[in-house]
């Protein structure tokens, strides 16, 4: 497509009615950004172009074939294509604001809370494998003794009891989990006096949480 023909296409496409106008608008935005590398001097394409993208609705399709649009991409060297940038600054801050949550920001209070409690519960059952797995030395067994006595979880215990009797329904729940998690550990503590061999599988995942996982608290 002539460079022409590239600045009328991107004009058209301010037209939201534009028939299959997002596989219009992927197209043509690319196109239009090479274009300025290849035509640095003619300014009509650049306005053209910081026109379509002040729509942050385009602009956020737009950045999905172009990463030069997003914030952390490297600043161009071509001279049009810089202009463009400075000129939707403010939509690839919104942009990187965007794609820069996680499923965490979106978490519910009492969701966060029983995932904490699974989450301690799996590292007293990896600690337990890593015990019984005879790779601690004598003092390590110790320690890990006196961490699983140590139980960090136990100091929520007075907390949610209160909770439970003052949040009703919630309450009740929290009750809930602070069951399940001390039957887990008991039932943990029996694995640990059984004295099962590791499978070589158990091992290698017991090893890895060890190098991101420390077991004092």
């Amino acid at each position: 497509m002539e460079y022409l023909a590239i600045a009328e296409q991107i004009q058209r496409l301010g037209d939201k009615t534009v028939d299959d106008r997002p596989r219009q608008l992927i197209r043509a935005v690319r196109q239009a950004w090479h274009a300025l590398e290849a035509h640095d001097g003619d300014e009509a394409l650049a306005h053209h172009l910081i026109r379509l993208l002040g729509d942050l609705e385009d602009f956020k399709l737009a950045s999905m074939v172009l990463p030069a649009l997003r914030s952390e991409a490297e600043s161009p060297g071509n001279g049009l294509q810089r202009m463009v940038l400075g000129r939707v600054a403010e939509q690839r801050q919104a942009l990187s604001r965007i794609t820069g949550r996680t499923q965490g920001d979106f978490d519910q209070p009492f969701y966060v809370e029983e995932k904490s409690i699974l989450q301690e519960s799996e590292m007293y059952r990896l600690g337990l494998l890593l015990f019984e797995s005879n790779v601690l030395t004598g003092l390590e067994a110790q320690e890990l003794r006196r961490w699983l006595d140590e139980c960090p979880l136990r100091a929520c215990d007075e907390k949610n009891h209160t909770r439970a009797s003052s949040e009703g329904f919630f309450g009740a729940r929290d009750a809930k989990l602070r069951t399940l998690r001390e039957a887990d550990v008991h039932r943990l503590r029996l694995i640990l006096f059984t004295g099962r061999t590791l499978t070589f599988l158990e091992r290698e995942t017991v090893l890895q949480w060890l190098e991101v996982c420390p077991l004092r608290v």
